[in-house]
């Protein structure tokens, strides 16, 4: 069957595996016609390995390329089989990553619990709890941060040019703004901080995550892509138990949802977050070359801020027609309900039991 995101990944089918971080534990399975990577997962438990696929989920609304499979315990077998033989025929020092990467897996070679087989290990739900999940490879993908490293320490600057081309490009902003969108509604703040009190990365307003701002091949065309749509702090749970950003409940533990950023009198906050974010972009991305007049040119355009707003707003209704389109909404995660009544998207169900006499 090869090395396919629905598929068993199995020893025979690996040919090679390369590591795609130097820095996180992310490494491309490569197979005779296919390619799949797998990557330790934050999730630690079965409730975040849960939220962390409704996440990806979610973020497919408007980002098909992003795709997670949890990896199963015997697919941890396999690799770690082809893994070790690798090894062992290999004449002189082992590779360096290989190493790492057997080490990395060691870590998560232990069955499941039985509790976790029970309630999560099912061909239903596809859980386990070895901490690897498996995506799809992102061809071409180039990140911010990879980019910006580049740029500084080799005045290689083709990365930048490629992210800043995606961006400007028709739909570019709008996509990444649909993005946003969806970080807002999965609560994920691993990318840009939607806080009232935002601490951002590397003089930035926002920018928290540089890496997670990616560009990438997608139906023949280089555009920005949802990766990572979820962080171990992401705001998720009941949302009835959450309030506003920034707004004080007395005598309450402060908790809140980002998603409520997404309701239609939240548009001019919106616009001001996409202020910061096209700033702390064009911060990133650095002067361009050229100068005219004196004065360096950005390397986004001018209506930057208002096009990341317009894909936010586009974003958003693409997910409420989604989530309104379920067959049966009762069976929906019960988050997952909570946060499209708390967005005024449906009524809240009524009671169980008979209705009440008038």
């Amino acid at each position: 069957m090869g090395l396919q995101l629905n598929g068993q990944i199995v020893a025979e089918d690996i040919l090679a595996v390369t590591r795609l971080d130097p820095n996180r534990d992310v490494y491309l399975l490569v197979g005779a016609v296919d390619k799949i990577v797998i990557k330790r997962d934050i999730a630690t438990n079965p409730a975040m390995q849960f939220n962390a696929l409704q996440a990806a989920r979610i973020m497919k609304v408007v980002s098909p390329t992003v795709a997670t499979r949890n990896v199963s315990f015997a697919e941890i077998q396999a690799v770690l089989m082809w893994v070790k033989e690798e090894m062992r025929s290999t004449k002189g020092p082992a590779d360096p990553d290989l190493v790492a990467f057997d080490a990395s897996m060691m870590r998560a070679y232990s069955p499941p619990r039985p509790e976790h087989m029970r309630h999560h290990n099912n061909s239903q739900s596809g859980f386990n709890n070895v901490g690897w999940i498996k995506t799809t490879f992102y061809e071409g993908l180039t990140n911010l941060e990879s980019a910006a490293q580049k740029a500084r320490d080799k005045g290689d600057k083709s990365g930048i040019r490629a992210i800043a081309a995606a961006l400007s490009a028709p739909g570019g902003l709008e996509a990444l703004g649909e993005i946003l969108a969806m970080d807002a509604f999965n609560g994920n703040i691993d990318r840009f901080d939607m806080s009232p009190n935002p601490q951002g990365d590397k003089g930035c307003r926002r920018l928290v995550n540089i890496g997670n701002v990616a560009v990438c091949l997608q139906n023949g065309v280089i555009k920005p892509v949802g990766m990572d749509p979820f962080s171990a702090d992401s705001n998720l749970g009941d949302v009835t138990k959450k309030g506003m950003p920034g707004l004080e409940r007395p005598g309450l533990p402060r908790e809140e949802w980002t998603g409520y950023r997404l309701m239609p009198d939240q548009r001019p906050w919106r616009i001001k977050f996409c202020e910061d974010v096209a700033w702390d972009l064009e911060h990133m991305l650095g002067p361009r070359n050229r100068v005219i007049r004196g004065l360096a040119t950005n390397r986004l355009p001018r209506d930057a801020a208002l096009r990341l707003a317009a894909g936010m707003d586009m974003g958003t209704a693409r997910l409420k027609t989604r989530l309104l389109a379920m067959r049966d909404q009762r069976r929906a995660p019960p988050r997952l309900i909570s946060a499209i009544v708390a967005l005024g998207w449906a009524k809240p169900s009524p009671p169980p039991g008979p209705p009440p006499r008038r």
